[in-house]
């Protein structure tokens, strides 16, 4: 999980938090949009076999989570394979891409 605070849809969703809740957003509140945001995308794009259309679904709009699903096997459930690779510069954490199916 990384959060690039100056991207501009993680200041929409802070703002729109802030003015709703009146609080800030904790990292809790922008992992449940994410989570939600994908999942219903792939609920809204392949109905309840969305499961089977993981690499298919759209990650844009997300604020700071990544997703590659893979089945680790027959009788068991997902897991997220995604990893963020970042480097310190200026005393800032900054993202430098990220690795899918390492």
């Amino acid at each position: 999980q990384y959060t690039d605070y100056e991207a501009p849809e993680v200041i929409q969703f802070i703002q729109g938090f802030r003015s709703r809740f009146k609080i800030e957003p904790s990292e809790y509140a922008m992992l449940g949009y994410d989570i939600m945001t994908y999942y219903g995308k792939g609920l809204n794009s392949y109905g309840i076999n969305f499961p089977n259309h993981f690499s298919e679904i759209s990650e844009s709009g997300l604020l700071d989570i990544g997703f590659d699903l893979s089945k680790t096997g027959l009788d068991s459930g997902f897991e997220n394979e995604h990893v963020f690779l970042l480097t310190h510069q200026d005393y800032y954490l900054q993202s430098i891409g990220y690795v899918r199916k390492y």
